[in-house]
């Protein structure tokens, strides 16, 4: 069998049985991709015992932990920053200058411009 005659007689089929054959296909390809990772995991694993460099992810770890507060400084300024250029931006925006009065926009007749209402 082919995949397009595959494809052609998974299309014939009704709604529920293509979604119960997709949640299958997903499932069974997941479980591999995890087969996979834990294979591999072992596998690194078992090459850091024996080399005994778990003291360097250990010092890299370390490292890690002492940079995080100066991290989430540096990201809360940036956010900080941006979210008061917003306010400035909306607020150049909204506040009309001295100039500017607000007044109802006006028809080409010169009547004022109103919402249709109805009954």
């Amino acid at each position: 069998m082919s995949l397009i005659s595959f494809i052609e007689k998974l299309r014939q089929k009704p709604r529920y049985v293509r979604v119960q054959i997709m949640w299958v296909s997903v499932t069974v390809c997941m479980t591999a991709i995890f087969g996979l990772w834990v294979w591999s995991l072992e596998r690194d694993m078992k090459a850091v015992a024996q080399s005994g460099s778990t003291q360097s992810s250990l010092q890299g770890f370390t490292e890690l932990k002492q940079d995080l507060p100066t991290l989430w400084q540096s990201l809360g300024s940036g956010i900080g920053g941006v979210f008061n250029s917003i306010k400035d931006q909306l607020n150049s925006q909204s506040s009309p200058s001295p100039s500017e009065s607000i007044e109802p926009s006006a028809t080409p007749s010169g009547q004022p411009e109103m919402l249709p209402v109805n009954d």
